[in-house]
């Protein structure tokens, strides 16, 4: 689930959160985040008033801020409901 930064102002460039991304413990370890969040990022690469991807995760989630810094996301430092915001930016 993802949407467009709420806060940015209409019709200009904005950042697009990633709201849940969630594979089923049973099949963790097998790929398919790491292809899922492949397909999403390009997604949102695709619209035109994207300008990067964002997301949190709790600051206790080391796997979490793995999988997301291989992507190339780097964390900006805690959000105002207690975790840790990192964002991917390609413009």
């Amino acid at each position: 689930m993802y949407q467009r930064d709420p806060e940015a102002p209409a019709l200009a460039p904005a950042t697009y959160w990633i709201m849940r991304f969630t594979i089923d413990a049973e099949h963790q370890r097998r790929g398919y985040g790491r292809a899922a969040l492949g397909l999403l990022l390009e997604r949102l690469k695709a619209l035109p008033d994207c300008t990067g991807a964002a997301f949190s995760y709790h600051p206790d989630n080391g796997v979490a801020k793995s999988f997301y810094a291989g992507f190339g996301f780097v964390e900006d430092g805690p959000v105002p409901w207690g975790e840790i915001e990192a964002t991917l930016r390609w413009t």
